[in-house]
C-alpha cells in the first residue's frame, strides 16, 4: 500500500498549472482500511519523500507539506516556470459517508503563482489546484 502512496504523490508534482482553479482534488479515492491506518501511511509517505509539513492534524483528517521545489523529487520540473516549481501537497483523510464503511482520500496538489512561497510573497487567497 505504501508504495501506491508514493507514486500517487510523485505522480500530481509532473502536474502542470493552467488557467487557476478552485482547489479542487486531484484526487479522490474510496479505501477500505481504516481512517487512521491511511492517515499514518500518508505520514510516512511524507516522511520518506522528505516533505517538511506545514500541518499535522489527525484528529480533523488533514495533512499538508510545506511549499518545496517540485525539483526535489522530479528533476524535470527544472522545465517548468520558476513560479510553478513551488508546490504543497494536501492531503484530506475521513469516512467513506458515500458507502458508510472505509476511507476516503482526497489530494491536491497546490502552487503559487505569484512568485516563491517561501519568501513570504502567497497567501492562501492566491493559491491554485494544478490541473488533474
Amino acid at each position: 500500500m505504501k508504495f501506491r502512496w508514493v507514486a500517487g504523490l510523485l505522480a500530481l508534482t509532473a502536474c502542470r498549472p493552467g488557467a487557476p482553479q478552485p482547489l479542487a482534488l486531484a484526487a479522490d479515492v474510496a479505501l477500505k482500511a481504516p481512517s487512521n491506518v491511511v492517515y499514518d501511511a500518508a505520514l510516512a509517505t511524507f516522511t520518506e519523500m522528505s516533505l517538511a509539513l506545514k500541518s499535522n492534524d489527525p484528529d480533523h483528517g488533514v495533512l499538508e507539506s510545506d511549499y518545496f521545489d517540485a525539483m526535489q523529487v522530479r528533476p524535470e520540473a527544472r522545465d517548468f516556470p520558476a513560479a510553478e516549481r513551488f508546490m504543497r501537497i494536501r492531503v484530506l483523510v475521513g469516512p467513506d459517508t458515500t458507502r458508510g464503511q472505509g476511507t476516503r482520500l482526497g489530494v491536491q496538489a497546490i502552487y503559487s503563482p505569484f512568485g516563491d512561497p517561501n519568501a513570504g510573497a502567497t497567501s492562501r487567497r492566491s493559491e491554485r489546484a494544478f490541473p488533474s
